[in-house]
C-alpha cells in the first residue's frame, strides 16, 4: 500500500468538506494556501483546484490567465476533472485564446478517461 502523506490526507479531508459542506466564510484564504502547497508539490488534483479558485476569485485576486495555467497543468497531470474544465476554457476562451481544436482534443481526452459529463457532452455536442 502507497504511503499516504499527512498533508495529502488533510488536503482530501479539506476538499471533501468543501464538496459537502460549502465553503465557510474565510475558509478561501486557507484553501488557497493548501492548494498552493499542494499544487507545487507536483500533484494535479492541488493544481485543478488552486486554478478554480484564481478562475473564480475566491480567496485570491480573480485571473483567469493565472487559473487557465493551473487548471492546464492539473489537466496534464491526469485529473479528468481539469481536462474537462481546460476544454471548456478552450471552447470559451477564458484565459487563454480560444480554440475549437483544442477544445475538442481536451474534450475527446477527458471522455476517454471515463469522466462521465465529458461523455455525456461529447456525444451532444459534436
Amino acid at each position: 500500500m502507497k504511503h499516504i502523506s499527512v498533508f495529502k490526507l488533510g488536503l482530501v479531508c479539506v476538499l471533501l468538506c468543501v464538496l459537502f459542506l460549502g465553503t465557510p466564510a474565510g475558509f478561501s484564504g486557507r484553501a488557497y494556501a493548501l492548494y498552493q502547497q499542494a499544487a507545487d508539490a507536483g500533484p494535479a488534483l492541488g493544481a485543478t483546484y488552486l486554478g478554480t479558485l484564481y478562475l473564480s476569485g475566491r480567496g485570491v485576486g480573480r485571473n483567469e490567465k493565472i487559473g487557465a495555467k493551473w487548471v492546464e497543468k492539473g489537466a496534464e497531470g491526469g485529473d479528468p476533472w481539469a481536462m474537462h474544465m481546460l476544454s471548456l476554457l478552450y471552447k470559451f476562451g477564458r484565459g487563454m485564446r480560444q480554440s475549437e481544436y483544442m477544445y475538442h482534443s481536451w474534450l475527446k481526452k477527458t471522455a476517454y478517461s471515463g469522466f462521465t459529463a465529458a461523455q455525456r457532452c461529447q456525444s451532444q455536442c459534436l
